[in-house]
């Protein structure tokens, strides 16, 4: 499966038949989100998250898909390659971009960008210009 790259992503509205019970859902997932966006190099633990948000885990997967049109792991994946790809365009070895980005092993990680990007990284090494222009906007990377 390839994971598309959304980034910035902004929530839709909650369909719920109150509106301060859309509004308590829409902040409680923007805590989740938040918390993603700042720790995405570390392991990815559903349960820490559904505790974050004050929900089930699957009332999360379900609230985090009908807000932001993809699931709380889609969007963890998807911050993990494309902050891997800045480090690739900065000249990082891939093995440094694999321990930085919070993957256990080289191979794992390179399977996981392969199927986001659909070419491995030791491939897009060569061919990705040093600092690359697309990834300039994004203000996340510590």
């Amino acid at each position: 499966m390839e994971y598309t790259i959304v980034w910035p992503i902004e929530p839709r509205p909650i369909n719920r038949k109150k509106l301060s019970t859309s509004q308590y859902l829409l902040e409680r997932l923007t805590v989740v989100k938040e918390y993603i966006d700042e720790a995405y190099t570390k392991p990815f633990v559903l349960r820490e998250l559904a505790l974050k948000a004050y929900m089930s885990k699957y009332s999360l997967v379900r609230c985090f898909k009908e807000a932001y049109n993809t699931t709380p792991h889609r969007y963890f994946i998807s911050k993990r390659m494309t902050y891997a790809k800045h480090l690739l365009s900065l000249g990082y070895q891939i093995k440094q971009i694999a321990e930085l980005c919070g993957y256990p092993d080289i191979y794992s990680f390179s399977k996981q960008y392969k199927m986001s990007f659909g070419i491995a990284p030791r491939f897009e090494q060569k061919d990705l210009p040093r600092n690359s222009s697309i990834l300039k906007n994004y203000k996340t990377y510590p």
